[in-house]
Order: C-alpha cells, then structure tokens, then sequence
C-alpha cells in the first residue's frame, strides 16, 4: 500500500518552486550583464554548448525523481530561456 505523507508533499512541491524560480531568472541575469558589458548575443551565442551542458548538469541536480523526461522538461525550460534571451539581446 502506498502512503502518501502530506508534508514530504508540501517539501517536494516547495522545494521545486523554489528551484525553478531561481531558474527563471536567467534572463534577468544575462540581461543585467548583457547592460553592464560584460557580455553580449555574440558571445553567448559562441558557448551555447557549454550553456545547455550547464543546463543539463542543473536539471539532473534540481529534479526530485530519476526518470529522464522530468529532466527534460527542465534542461528545456533552461536552454529555451537562454535562447530566448540571446534572441532578445
């Protein structure tokens, strides 16, 4: 039988809120530094590998269970964003 604990729900669902707002601030960040000069489209277009390897790495760490399609929703919230944000720059 399956039991289900009302707060290791309420953690999980906590938790992942937290993460993914963390997350979303990625376009915040790149255009903040995209209006300080630290970086510009170009350059982040020239490392979009290592962004999306980036975003592999989080999406494994910040995912609660093992199946690779929660992963994957994730690693592509993250690599959409970060294009949507060179396009925008």
């Amino acid at each position: 039988p399956v039991q289900q604990r009302l707060d290791f729900y309420i953690s999980l669902v906590t938790t992942m809120l937290f993460y993914m707002g963390i997350c979303f601030q990625l376009p915040i960040v790149l255009f903040a530094l995209s209006l300080a000069g630290i970086v510009n489209s170009r350059f982040l277009l020239s490392v979009w590998r290592y962004a999306v390897l980036i975003s592999a790495v989080v999406a494994a760490i910040i995912t609660p269970d093992p199946t690779v399609i929660s992963m994957l929703m994730v690693m592509g919230a993250l690599c959409g964003l970060y294009f949507f944000t060179v396009m925008l720059l």
